[in-house]
């Protein structure tokens, strides 16, 4: 029997496959260090190694693989996987009508973090989405570039805090750790020595 293509209920669904990627998610969820942003985050690199073709057609209950299913597992596959842990982590009722509203607007995991609009408020996974999407984009910070555009809901992937250093001309200086997986190039220190000082 064909899969449903407008999507399937996470709710009332009895197969263990999606249940356990939303729980290999959360599993490498770490929480960070800055007082701040006291949220947990993603790692760079563990939504690549867990998103594979394999667990998204496994996701999406595709069993008869059609051409318009193939279409959006490698869309998902070479465009989405940040999207689609989204989805996974927020349970959308209609998962595969979700997924394919982002194809056809043309949008991937480029056009993350995604913003207020108001005509795309009807949708019923919206609000969620734009609520949990910053636990997959923690930023990576680059040896190379000074600055770096933050949004106030981005969460620093921080796993400790140092000390407090001192005052600087505008409030106290700490110095914190920053994960290995979000230094680029990552080879340039170790993450033991690694950290990042600033005025919070």
């Amino acid at each position: 029997m064909a899969p449903d293509t407008e999507g399937s209920d996470f709710e009332d669904d009895d197969d263990d496959t999606k249940p356990d990627l939303r729980t290999l998610l959360s599993e490498n969820f770490i929480k960070s260090a800055f007082e701040k942003t006291p949220h947990k985050f993603v790692p760079d690199g563990i939504i690549h190694e867990l998103i594979t073709e394999e667990s998204i057609s496994e996701a999406l209950e595709i069993h008869a693989r059609t051409r318009g299913d193939a279409e959006l597992v490698e869309f998902i596959r070479m465009h989405a996987k940040k999207v689609f842990a989204i989805f996974i982590y927020t349970r959308p009722t209609k998962l595969l009508a979700a997924l394919n509203w982002w194809r056809k607007k043309d949008m991937n995991d480029r056009d993350l973090p995604i913003t207020i609009q108001p005509e795309w408020k009807k949708q019923a996974w919206f609000a969620e989405f734009c609520e949990h999407q910053w636990k997959f984009l923690a930023p990576v910070f680059s040896t190379a570039r000074y600055n770096h555009n933050l949004e106030e809901d981005h969460i620093l992937p921080f796993v400790s805090k140092e000390s407090d250093s001192g005052r600087g001309s505008f409030g106290v200086v700490s110095q914190y750790t920053l994960h290995d997986k979000h230094l680029d190039p990552v080879s340039i220190q170790p993450v033991d020595q690694t950290s990042i000082s600033g005025d919070y």
